[in-house]
């Protein structure tokens, strides 16, 4: 059931269907990973990554070698600002297999959203340390830089 609406969440004009099978799920398999996590791929769609945190966290408990539950659950702690947190989750999906740095140059570019160079700067780095060529790392890392070096 729960893949089914992990499936539906592709779809945005089908996200309330999707939700329905991941609540269903829920009500027959309380600590279900993959409903868990379903819900939390909604809420986070919706940008509500502090009510996706506890679904993520769940699945993550539940499902521990899945390596998207790891990426998904960093980039909504990033989004609440607990940006340490998101990258002890990217390590551990890196254990669990290679994540390049694609998810580290996101947490970049969300940290320059949120107008934090210094975090910026700090994810762009690590994007760089895995993929030292990563041409979106470097031309943020300087912009990041930038603006960290004029923040009061």
């Amino acid at each position: 059931m729960a893949v089914i609406g992990n499936l539906l969440l592709q779809h945005p004009e089908r996200w309330e269907h999707a939700g329905a099978f991941c609540d269903k799920a829920l009500r027959e398999s309380p600590q279900n990973p993959a409903a868990h996590y379903g819900i939390g791929m909604l809420l986070a769609l919706r940008q509500q990554s502090q009510d996706a945190l506890p679904h993520y966290r769940i699945a993550a408990s539940g499902w521990p070698e899945n390596a998207d539950i790891r990426i998904n659950l960093a980039l909504a702690l990033a989004d609440v600002g607990d940006v340490e947190d998101a990258f002890d989750q990217l390590e551990a999906a890196g254990r669990l297999r290679p994540i390049g740095a694609a998810a580290y140059v996101m947490i970049g570019n969300l940290m320059l959203i949120q107008s934090r160079p210094g975090d910026a700067v700090n994810a762009f780095t690590r994007a760089l340390a895995i993929e030292p060529g990563n041409e979106e790392a470097l031309r943020n890392l300087q912009q990041a830089q930038s603006l960290r070096n004029r923040a009061p």
